[in-house]
């Protein structure tokens, strides 16, 4: 079960960063990013009205997301792209990440599950052996 998940997984990734790299004009023009490992981000300012009053921050973080929204309409990713905010420290803003889910797609989960299944076909191989020199 795990590597249908894994590659199901694997596939929307791809796909995500296929799209971003194929569009780079659009993603600049909304002043969003691609690193390495196919995540966009941004960096969200707040205006001065919202630092005064820290309640109104969240509130309009998303309400900026929104603006990103229609870029991953435009681009057809909106239902399998997730976002992340996080308070960057010592300033007045927040890092936007945009990303697909990857509960599977990680390398301890990877490594794991194939020792796990290596050692299952080898026991498999010599149960097999096993029977068959018995027979």
């Amino acid at each position: 079960m795990y590597w249908i998940n894994f590659f199901r997984e694997y596939r929307i990734w791809r796909t995500v960063k296929r799209v971003a790299l194929k569009n780079p004009n659009l993603l600049e023009e909304n002043n969003l990013r691609v690193d390495w490992v196919g995540r966009m981000y941004t960096v969200i300012n707040l205006p001065d009205e919202i630092i005064q009053n820290p309640y109104l921050e969240e509130t309009y973080v998303i309400q900026q997301l929104r603006e990103y929204d229609k870029v991953l309409i435009t681009l057809g990713l909106a239902d399998i792209i997730y976002p992340e905010f996080t308070k960057i420290e010592g300033e007045s803003a927040y890092l936007l990440i945009l990303y697909p889910e990857s509960d599977y797609l990680n390398w301890s989960r990877f490594i794991f599950n194939f020792f796990i299944t290596l050692g299952s076909v080898i026991g498999l191989y010599f149960l097999t052996k096993f029977i068959w020199v018995k027979l």
